[in-house]
């Protein structure tokens, strides 16, 4: 619990430090109005990482009471997994990531859409963060007897071996790169997808080869 606290503080400290060194800058003297536009638009960043950490807070925190609530529609998983593919199309074509699809069509499934298409998201906007120019993401949709399974599928830097049992936890840390770059914080991501996919009755496994890529499968 005092690691916990100790790195959400670390995450919503930064967003909070620039925003406030920002207006700090902003307020020392008259400004023109494209340099407040300008500060305006970075403010907006900021809140929005805000908002992501606190809303991810807050998801994790219902979940560790026991009272994640998940409604049970009916839906085709096919259409939520193409819709969260089509909200970070601009986001991959933008780090010339190409994006390939294989889903299997009408998937019928009882299932809290929102909460799906955030489960989604999450690995793909990891599948991007943490690949390179050049690379492919291909994500699979498929369903035998009894199991439906999604895929998600990088050439990104991959994980360690020694941090692969971690990458659930909350805010952990990966060691630093092997070209000696700093600490990794995975941030909230994969513990929300956890908490999602327990309440879902579901699992997750993931295979990883540093250097290579990986691939998680839901």
């Amino acid at each position: 619990l005092r690691q916990f606290v100790t790195d959400a503080s670390h995450e919503l400290r930064t967003p909070l430090s620039v925003l406030h060194g920002e207006t700090q800058l902003l307020l020392s003297k008259a400004r023109s109005a494209e340099e407040y536009r300008k500060t305006l638009c970075e403010f907006d960043e900021e809140f929005k990482k805000l908002t992501h950490i606190v809303e991810g807070l807050f998801t994790l925190s219902v979940a560790d009471a026991g009272q994640l609530r998940l409604t049970r529609e009916p839906l085709y998983l096919d259409e939520v997994l193409e819709e969260a593919c089509a909200l970070v199309k601009s986001r991959a074509e933008a780090k010339n990531i190409s994006l390939s699809r294989e889903l299997m069509p009408d998937i019928p499934y009882l299932g809290d859409e929102a909460f799906l298409r955030q489960l989604f998201l999450i690995f793909l906007d990891n599948a991007i963060k943490y690949s390179s120019s050049g690379t492919s993401i291909k994500v699979r949709l498929e369903k035998d007897a009894r199991v439906i399974k999604v895929y998600f599928e990088d050439q990104g830097i991959g994980i360690s071996t020694k941090d692969l049992p971690f990458i659930f936890e909350r805010f952990y840390r990966a060691g630093s790169s092997s070209n000696g770059g700093p600490h990794q914080s995975g941030g909230l991501g994969l513990a929300i997808a956890s908490a999602v996919v327990e309440v879902l009755g579901g699992s997750i496994e993931c295979q990883s080869t540093p250097g290579s890529g990986s691939i998680f499968v839901v």
